[in-house]
C-alpha cells in the first residue's frame, strides 16, 4: 500500500512513522490516548494522512534509508549496484564526491546518493567514455563543482551504507563506494 504515514501498535504503545524518516512522527503510550487524542486525530485524520508532507513532494525516498529499514544495519556489508547510471556528479569538498541518481526497485523509485573519495575518482573516470573524461574532470574542478553527464554511462559499483545525515527536508543514508568496475 503506497502511504506516507503508517502506525504500529503493540497493545501498550502507538507509534506513527513517515516513510522518509527513521524517527517516529508521533509516539504515545495508550494510557495517554485520551489526553493526546486531539494530537492523534489531527495527525491521523483522513485529510492529514493523504496530505501529510514533511518534505517536498518531488523528493523520492532514500535508498540507503530503505536498506537500513529493511534491516541492513551492518556497515561492513557490501551492496552491489549493476549497470548503475552515472548522470550527475557533485564535488562535496576537496576530497569527497557524490553520484546522485534514481534507482527503480520493484516498481518503486528511490533517490540514491553514492559518496566516494578522491582516490576513487580516477577509477570512476577510467570507466567513463573517453570523450566525457575531461568534461567530468573540468566540471568537478570549477564552480559550481558539479557535472551533468550527458548521455549517462553505466558502471557497476560496490557500496556499503554510510552514516545517517539530516538534510533540510529528510533523513538520508548515503552509500559509500568501495569500488567502481
Amino acid at each position: 500500500i503506497r502511504v506516507m504515514l503508517y502506525a504500529l501498535c503493540n497493545g501498550h504503545e502507538l507509534t506513527v512513522f513517515h516513510i522518509s524518516q527513521i524517527q517516529p512522527v508521533l509516539q504515545l503510550n495508550l494510557k495517554e490516548i485520551e489526553k493526546r487524542k486531539h494530537e492523534l486525530n489531527k495527525l491521523l485524520s483522513p485529510y492529514t494522512v493523504f496530505n501529510y508532507r514533511p518534505r517536498p513532494q518531488n523528493l523520492y525516498s532514500d535508498y540507503g534509508l530503505h536498506l537500513f529499514k529493511l534491516g541492513y544495519t551492518n556497515l561492513e556489508v557490501i551492496h552491489f549496484l549493476y549497470k548503475f547510471p552515472i548522470d550527475h556528479i557533485t564535488r562535496l569538498d576537496a576530497q569527497n564526491f557524490s553520484i546522485m541518481s534514481n534507482l527503480m526497485l520493484d516498481n518503486v523509485e528511490f533517490a540514491t546518493s553514492i559518496d566516494f573519495d578522491f582516490e576513487r575518482l580516477d577509477s570512476l573516470l577510467s570507466l567513463a567514455p573517453k570523450y566525457q573524461q575531461p568534461l567530468i574532470w573540468n566540471g568537478l574542478n570549477h564552480y559550481p563543482f558539479q557535472v551533468d553527464v550527458s548521455p549517462p554511462f553505466t558502471i557497476n559499483i560496490g557500496t556499503r551504507l554510510g552514516s545517517l545525515i539530516q538534510t533540510q527536508f529528510e533523513e538520508i543514508i548515503p552509500l559509500i563506494a568501495t569500488e567502481f568496475f
